[in-house]
């Protein structure tokens, strides 16, 4: 096995908008760097690239600009490129999207999807003979549920007062593959954890704690030492305590990077080998989009209104006026390293789907990571659309524009993919 990886400073100029809060938001400051980070892996001839960005959304044209400029340098197929955003709402500027006050700076969206590929080119270039090892580690106490169920019966987001209990669950698994050179120095690592990237104050660009992890994985590994962090299906898991009734600290965000970087160093000290061997499939997936009818769509909009949600009102508008498609092609992909397995969503996952692949998977290594090559906005479970449902998923918009069944749908198709035996067989070759 051959491994590298590579990390460039992408920050852009101030004054650019910060995608996720519903509202015309630019960056004044900036908290620390962002970046892209990039990790490259070859066995037996099989090549596989994986790039963690820092940004909120992933558009629609990025897959396809930075996988192209990859193939043209280094011969990978797309195909075996897994790009992601690791959900930081002090991003990147390369997503438009009016519903959330976002809006790409052309200029800077341009260069920076060259630099995204680079960073996967420059591994490449660096590629060493190396070893890899899988471990789990676990974070307990910065990550919630910030779903729940009301004394009124009701389903509501972050709301505290009257809550009877969280409607999901939380996930403290913190899955890490770890590269070291022949000569035992450390590499680089590729990890996941489920929780929102939205916990850094104020409007400063920020790679929130996922940058604070980077760090702390340097300081106990080496300074070239690069950490790919990816967001694992988290759509339902932010960082408010319940029981600060979400009055964090605004340094909170530190702390959860540090109790991650410890829950990786617990993870590699009790790692095992992954074994050789490379498989990689990715494809195009039809969901079906929500579509409602005239009706429909008047209810829609007296719930909204009655529920005096102006914003909500205005986003179903928007969605209507613009998407006129009943189906949605998406990416999904699924990657083996050895015994281990990672499987990959588009878009904003809800925790659910993760754990039920983890529970169904047939190998006993597993990695599930979410915002991977497409952007499809939320993907929530079935009780999010019930009718006592008032949870940001309920309301119709381009963040919120699959069908109850896409992800049950999406969730099936991946463990499927994984079942493959020709890949199965070629892995343990």
């Amino acid at each position: 096995m051959r491994a590298a990886f590579y990390e460039k400073d992408i920050t852009p100029p101030l004054g650019c908008y910060l995608a996720g809060y519903f509202i015309n938001h630019v960056a004044e400051d900036v908290l620390d760097s962002l970046y892209v980070r990039s990790a490259v892996v070859e066995s037996g001839g099989t090549v596989i690239a994986f790039a963690d960005i820092d940004s909120c959304e992933f558009p629609d044209d990025m897959h396809d600009a930075v996988t192209k400029r990859v193939f043209e340098y280094t011969g990978i197929s797309p195909n075996n490129v897994m790009l992601a955003v690791n959900h930081t709402h002090k991003g990147i500027p390369i997503s438009d999207n009016p519903e959330i006050g976002a809006y790409a700076d052309a200029a800077f969206k341009d260069v920076v999807y060259r630099l995204i590929a680079d960073s996967i080119i420059l591994a490449y270039k660096r590629l060493k003979p190396s070893v890899s090892v899988f471990g789990i580690g676990h974070a307990d106490g910065i990550s919630f549920n910030r779903t729940y169920v009301m004394k009124d019966g009701t389903y509501r987001t972050n709301a505290w007062d009257d809550a009877e209990r969280p409607l999901g669950e939380t996930d403290d698994e913190v899955p890490v593959i770890f590269f070291t050179c022949e000569d035992g120095k450390p590499q680089g690592a590729v990890v996941s954890f489920a929780c929102h990237q939205d916990c850094t104050p104020g409007s400063r660009y920020s790679g929130a704690f996922a940058h604070v992890l980077a760090d702390e994985m340097k300081k106990k590994y080496g300074s070239d030492f690069v950490t790919v962090f990816m967001a694992g299906t988290s759509a339902d898991i932010n960082h408010f305590d319940p029981k600060l009734r979400g009055n964090m600290p605004d340094d909170f965000y530190v702390k959860m990077g540090k109790v991650l970087a410890a829950a990786c160093e617990s993870a590699v000290e009790s790692a095992a080998p992954t074994g050789e061997g490379i498989v990689c499939r990715k494809e195009l997936f039809t969901v079906p989009r929500r579509v409602l009818t005239e009706d429909e769509t008047i209810a829609e909009i007296k719930r909204m209104a009655d529920d005096k949600n102006l914003t909500a009102v205005r986003n179903l508008c928007y969605y209507l006026a613009c998407v006129h498609e009943d189906t949605m092609d998406v990416y999904l992909q699924y990657v083996r390293i050895g015994n281990v397995s990672v499987y990959a969503f588009p878009g904003e996952i809800f925790v659910y789907f993760g754990k039920y692949i983890k529970e169904h998977a047939e190998t006993e290594n597993n990695m599930v990571v979410s915002f991977t090559n497409h952007g499809c906005g939320y993907v929530p479970t079935r009780e999010a659309f019930a009718p006592q449902s008032r949870l940001y998923e309920k309301d119709l918009c381009v963040g919120a524009c699959l069908a109850p069944e896409a992800g049950y749908m999406m969730t099936e198709e991946l463990l499927d993919m994984a079942k493959d035996k020709a890949l199965q067989n070629k892995a343990m070759e």
